[in-house]
């Protein structure tokens, strides 16, 4: 009976003891299961705060970029602008499709005058308003590029043109025009040619697929305007 009894309890403590090192493995198991929920969850957390910096971070680079794409359009319009500008006030060279106007002396065969050396200045102003009402972009009288402050006048028998003397004999006239045939046809009619004749002068014209027109290489000049100091 005691030899029974002794055969129970030890059976039990073996069950008791197994039982509690199975109590003990499941709280480890539960509490290494909780500890990694934690680890992954905070994991989750912070992947989550970097994707959202990650995005705040693109946002700023594409507002940044933004901004640069648009400072250079402006840029490149301001370039556009002023570079136009530029062209229309005779400040750049220019080339293109356009006729060349040649000046030259025709004596008649009865003429006892002196020397001709230059074109008279009304006689040169009136065909110019000619070709501008035929319609030009650009003119060039030799090498004088003509803008809004050109003056045409003359000084001791000979014409100037921006203060310049006009060259002598044969004189060309460059002209940049988007018609080059018809402004040469309308010249060939101008009524300014019979003019020239009585000055003993003519001057024939000849479309050409490119020509060069100078720069205005002289200061402009402004007038009525003044230069204001700014208050303090």
């Amino acid at each position: 009976m005691k030899k029974a009894v002794f055969v129970f309890t030890c059976v039990t403590f073996v069950i008791g003891f197994m039982i509690a090192v199975q109590f003990q493995s499941v709280g480890e198991t539960a509490s290494n299961g909780e500890r990694n929920a934690v680890e992954i969850r905070q994991a989750l957390l912070s992947q989550q705060e970097r994707q959202q910096q990650l995005r705040e971070d693109i946002r700023t680079q594409r507002e940044l970029l933004a901004q640069y794409e648009d400072m250079e359009n402006i840029e490149g319009t301001m370039t556009e602008i002023l570079t136009a500008l530029e062209e229309e006030a005779g400040l750049t060279e220019v080339s293109g499709p356009g006729v060349v106007v040649t000046v030259d002396i025709a004596l008649s065969l009865d003429y006892d005058g002196g020397g001709i050396s230059t074109v008279p200045a009304y006689l040169l102003r009136m065909l110019l308003n000619d070709i501008n009402t035929i319609g030009a972009a650009h003119i060039s009288v030799g090498a004088e590029r003509l803008v809004s402050t050109t003056a045409i006048r003359e000084a001791n028998g000979r014409t100037l043109v921006n203060g310049k003397w006009l060259p002598y004999f044969p004189l060309e006239i460059h002209v940049i025009t988007d018609n080059p045939e018809a402004l040469h046809f309308a010249l060939m009619s101008a009524e300014s040619r019979e003019l020239f004749l009585l000055e003993n002068l003519t001057f024939h014209s000849e479309p050409v697929e490119e020509l060069t027109v100078p720069a205005f290489d002289s200061s402009h000049r402004v007038r009525y305007m003044e230069t204001v100091e700014e208050e303090l």
